[in-house]
């Protein structure tokens, strides 16, 4: 599951009511003004847009 967010550093939470819904499904946060990257114990990801859209393959 991917989020995409402007500008917010905070994990969404979303994530929460989804992660027990599907535990497996892998949840990414795309941020376009982000300073640093997060990755939190539930497994919940925030990433940088630029970055993290730079290494998605499509095929």
């Amino acid at each position: 599951m991917v989020e995409v967010k402007w500008k917010d550093e905070n994990m969404s939470p979303n994530f929460e009511v989804f992660n027990h819904i599907s535990p497996q499904v892998k949840m990414i946060q795309v941020t376009k003004e982000l300073k640093r990257e997060k990755t939190f114990p539930n497994g919940a990801e925030i990433r940088i847009a630029h970055n993290w859209l730079s290494t998605l393959s499509l095929s």
